[in-house]
């Protein structure tokens, strides 16, 4: 029993020390003023070709699992960078987008022709060779906004992962961006359509049913990335959106309780 213990133990040690596929953890703090490096991001097939890699280290590892220096590919000179982990590929019109996910933050200590050395200040999850590098970027550059313009129609594609259901504080991908007007700041409320020709006991037709709402973090050309901010069941992509004001938001919080 002594030793069934300890191994449980031990592999519960290790799923907390690793942050699961399927887990999502806070947004790096998109408020913030200056370079920022978001969890997740969008990135298009020309840009992906040109990327940064993580080369390895110096000691033979396939698993980078603790803070110490790296090697990515190219001479740099930002001293903010990411590492990102490429997910699920959305191709909803002429342009591919490749989703990735922040593993480890970094800062640059070295540089020459051939190669760079970053220093891991802090990881989500171990860093792998051949994991995609990238600088922080500025708010202005992820268009960034809170102003909402004119209610346009948006639908779920789906999780960066690939997956088709999410929860509260997940992440979603968009069917339309900035060329749709989209902007960041803005605000959804999901609901998931009644049955056609549900009745309630009256005799009434059922009404949508209120399920969760969302908030458009980084918007791309054709495609953005959203976070779940309440949710009362588990969100699909047949859910429908509604774009919210920010009265309707207002009264809509008594009914849902919203990450901040």
């Amino acid at each position: 029993m002594l030793r069934l213990l300890c191994r449980f133990s031990s592999v519960f040690a290790l799923l907390c020390y690793f942050s699961l596929p399927g887990v999502s953890v806070a947004a790096p703090g998109l408020s913030e003023s200056g370079p920022v490096l978001p969890e997740m991001r969008l990135l298009d097939q020309t840009a992906l070709a040109k990327v940064s890699r993580v080369l390895g280290t110096s000691l033979p590892r396939a698993y980078l699992i603790q803070p110490q220096p790296i090697y990515i590919s190219g001479a740099h000179t930002e001293q903010r960078w990411g590492i990102y982990r490429p997910l699920a590929l959305f191709s909803p019109r002429q342009q591919s987008m490749q989703a990735l996910r922040l593993v480890a933050r970094a800062s640059l200590t070295a540089s020459d022709g051939a190669h760079s050395t970053l220093q891991v200040t802090s990881q989500i999850q171990e860093i792998r060779p051949r994991d995609i590098a990238l600088p922080a970027v500025r708010l202005a550059d992820i268009r960034f906004s809170t102003k909402h313009p004119e209610p346009i129609t948006v639908s779920i594609l789906g999780t960066p992962q690939g997956l088709h259901y999410a929860v509260r504080n997940d992440w979603l991908v968009l069917d339309k961006g900035a060329e749709d007007k989209l902007v960041a700041g803005q605000r959804f409320a999901l609901f998931q359509r009644a049955a056609p020709g549900a009745e309630i006991a009256s005799g009434a037709l059922m009404a949508d049913l209120a399920v969760g709402r969302l908030v458009v973090e980084l918007v791309y050309p054709g495609l953005s990335l959203a976070r779940i901010t309440a949710s009362s069941q588990v969100i699909d992509n047949k859910v429908v959106l509604r774009a919210l004001s920010d009265d309707t938001d207002a009264v809509s919080g008594s009914v849902l309780n919203e990450s901040p």
